[in-house]
């Protein structure tokens, strides 16, 4: 450090001057200082007392766990009752054991209690009785499946867990065994022998073959029935539209017909208009009404005169003779007439 020069260096005061006071810039960096300080000091002091209070639970920890005994595999029991508990079953399963097929129930027994599950009509199907003890089976005999490190409190809680509702119970698909395979799977232990639910999954796959079948006829019955009301509702279309095709070509036809026949009248009109054949009709039609009157009243029966006396007023009454349908009528009317006996000649 280089040495100020002496006229520098602040002089000290004489008794007689009093010292300056400190500016409040300078009050104020003290105490920041000084509370800086107090902050870290508080703080590596706190560090320190949490690592120690960190360093005893661990020491603390370890202890406990040396203290604390090594956890002992406890065993695990599957306990196979005859269904039903009468002969007739027991001896049904003595047969049919050999080749894998039974009806069976099952338990299973941990930590000296046998539990399994039933149907019930409420609550929980799960329930407990003393090992082989079951007083609904007949028992038969025991399979060790292996062994379980849960404590008592950890296989109560998985029981919670399995209380499986007992209206739920099924005798193919979720009964004694298929709980018995789920609480033995959930406790570490080995899987159930294959035969002790076998009956119970074949008939199982036989009844799903069956449901399919149903299934698969239902569907197609309602496919049908479904086809069948296209096919309805399509021959209902079709009539109608042939009705309404039909209508269209009768409505048609009458009109074509008006037409024609309006046509008809119009050209009809005019031709009686140019030959006058309605009044001649009319005049003819007048004339042998009288005729016939006189005839009447006169009481004639020569029918050869009156042939002749019927072409004369033909003559007189219609003028236009040459009309095709007076020559052809003409003829035949007085051949007729001529060749006609009169009454007097029969009767005679």
């Amino acid at each position: 450090m280089s040495r100020q020069p002496e006229s520098a260096l602040p002089r000290k005061p004489s008794g007689d001057v009093p010292a300056p006071s400190p500016s409040p810039l300078a009050k104020g960096m003290t105490l920041c200082g000084r509370a800086s300080g107090c902050l870290a000091g508080a703080r590596n002091g706190l560090r320190r007392q949490w690592q120690r209070g960190l360093c005893g639970r661990r020491r603390q920890n370890a202890a406990a766990e040396q203290a604390q005994p090594a956890r002992e595999d406890v065993p695990v029991v599957l306990h196979v009752y005859d269904m039903g508990g009468d002969a007739v079953a027991q001896h049904l399963n003595q047969v049919f054991r050999p080749v894998g097929v039974g009806a069976y129930h099952g338990a299973i027994e941990v930590y000296g209690r046998e539990w399994s599950f039933g149907w019930s009509d409420e609550g929980t199907g799960v329930f407990s009785c003393l090992p082989r003890h079951c007083p609904l089976h007949s028992y038969r005999e025991t399979i060790r499946v292996g062994f379980t490190r849960m404590t008592k409190r950890e296989v109560l809680s998985i029981l919670r867990q399995l209380e499986w509702p007992g209206s739920d119970y099924d005798l193919l698909r979720r009964n004694c065994c298929h709980w018995c395979a789920e609480f033995a799977r959930r406790l570490g232990a080995d899987p159930l022998p294959p035969w002790l639910n076998s009956l119970a999954d074949e008939v199982a796959k036989i009844d799903d073959g069956v449901r399919d079948v149903a299934t698969n006829a239902q569907l197609v019955v309602e496919a049908a029935r479904r086809r069948g009301i296209e096919v309805q509702e399509k021959a209902v279309e079709l009539r109608e539209n042939f009705e309404a095709a039909i209508k269209a070509k009768n409505d048609e036809l009458r009109e074509q017909v008006e037409v024609a026949w309006r046509e008809w009248q119009s050209r009809a009109e005019e031709l009686d208009m140019k030959l006058g054949l309605s009044d001649s009709l009319k005049g003819f039609q007048l004339a042998i009404g009288t005729w016939r009157q006189r005839q009447a009243a006169s009481g004639s029966t020569d029918d050869e005169g009156d042939g002749s006396k019927l072409m004369d007023l033909r003559a007189d009454v219609m003028p236009f003779r040459a009309f095709s349908s007076e020559r052809v009528c003409t003829p035949s009317i007085a051949s007729s007439a001529r060749h006609r006996p009169s009454r007097k000649t029969a009767l005679s």
